[in-house]
């Protein structure tokens, strides 16, 4: 059986993982995105594509709750987790080898030695060191500058917009004198 803490420590970790894991995918799948999102809009100011927008904004949402369903199911294991914790915090393997002499029963002498140093080791551990919650930088501002292009397209109107609504005038105009002639034919 495993020492509370390290399971406290383990489940802290994991905690911590999957924000990690959460916020850095969120943030690279909302820049990809939105690149491609500004891409496909820089192209829409030229060429009438009508369901630009309504494409941009059901893909940026998809890829947000994707990535969160993605995230949320399939958390890092107990194995990953702890071996994490030793790469991290300097634990010289001894969570991950703690966590695998817990497995086997029953665990013999030097096992349960072996588990209980690993449990004082864990004991006197927190998450200080063990790496930011948040994305790189990097990868932030590029996500930034990638939605600021899209937005910077989107919002205001362009030539193809403006060639879109005089078509729709056109077509308005042509089935209202379509309608009169229909109106008089029947006179």
């Amino acid at each position: 059986m495993l020492p509370e803490s390290i399971s406290r420590l383990i489940a802290v970790a994991r905690r911590r993982l999957v924000t990690m894991d959460l916020l850095r995918r969120l943030a690279a799948a909302v820049g990809i995105v939105a690149a491609a999102g500004a891409l496909l809009l820089g192209v829409a100011r030229q060429i009438v594509i009508t369901w630009a927008e309504p494409a941009v904004i059901i893909a940026g949402i998809v890829a947000v709750v994707g990535v969160v369903v993605f995230t949320l199911a399939r958390p890092p294991t107990a194995s990953v987790t702890a071996l994490e914790i030793d790469q991290r915090l300097d634990g010289k393997d001894q969570l991950s080898t703690a966590l695998e002499l817990a497995r086997k029963e029953p665990p013999n002498d030097l096992e349960r030695r072996q588990i209980s140093r690993s449990a004082s080791w864990a004991e006197s551990r927190s998450m200080e060191g063990f790496g930011s919650v948040a994305p790189s930088r990097r990868l932030v501002v590029l996500g930034v500058l990638a939605l600021v292009a899209a937005f910077a397209l989107a919002i205001p109107s362009s030539t193809a917009d403006a060639k879109q609504a005089e078509r729709e005038e056109i077509a308005g105009t042509l089935d209202a004198i379509a309608s009169q002639l229909e109106t008089e034919a029947q006179k």
